[in-house]
C-alpha cells in the first residue's frame, strides 16, 4: 500500500517531468498581454527580457494524451498575489483567445502543427505546490510526431 506521502511525491514527479516552461500570461490578441489567458510559451533554458508589466509564470507543461489535453502545472511559487488575484480567480483559469503552440513546444511535447490550447474557463487544481490546469486544445485527436531517435 502507497503511503499518502508517497503517492503526492510520485505525483509531483509526474508533473515535474513536464517540459519546463516560462508562461506569459494574458490574452495575444491585446497588445502587451493584457486581459486572461496564455499569451505565450517559451522555454524556461531560454533567457527572455519582458516588459516588467507583463505576467510571467514557471510551470511544466505536458501532453495527456488519455483526455487529449495540455496539462500547465505553474508553480506556485513562482505566483505573486497580484497575479494569483487576478488570473486565478476563484479557483479558476480563464482564457480568452486561443493560443496555437509554437512548433518548438509541438515537438517537445510529440504533438502535430496546429494545435491550440481553447479558450474557456477552466478549474484549477491548487495542491499548495502547483496550479494545475487540463486545457482542451482545438484537435479532437492530437497526432504523435515520430521523434527522431
Amino acid at each position: 500500500m502507497i503511503s499518502s506521502d508517497s503517492a503526492y511525491q510520485l505525483y509531483l514527479r509526474d508533473c515535474q517531468a513536464g517540459v519546463p516552461v516560462e508562461v506569459v500570461l494574458g490574452s495575444p490578441d491585446h497588445e502587451n498581454c493584457a486581459y486572461f489567458g496564455v499569451c505565450k510559451i517559451f522555454f524556461t533554458s531560454q533567457a527572455r527580457i519582458l516588459p516588467a508589466c507583463v505576467d510571467r509564470v514557471s510551470a511544466y507543461l505536458r501532453w495527456d494524451g488519455p483526455t487529449e489535453r495540455v496539462l500547465l502545472h505553474f508553480i506556485a511559487a513562482t505566483i505573486t498575489d497580484d497575479v494569483r488575484d487576478r488570473h486565478f480567480i476563484n479557483g479558476f483559469f480563464r482564457i480568452e483567445a486561443a493560443y496555437e503552440l509554437e512548433e518548438e513546444v509541438r515537438y517537445e511535447l510529440g504533438l502535430a502543427e496546429g494545435v491550440a490550447l481553447q479558450p474557456g474557463r477552466y478549474p484549477v487544481m491548487d495542491d499548495e505546490d502547483l496550479l494545475t490546469v487540463s486545457l482542451r486544445t482545438e484537435l479532437a485527436v492530437a497526432t504523435t510526431l515520430a521523434l527522431a531517435a
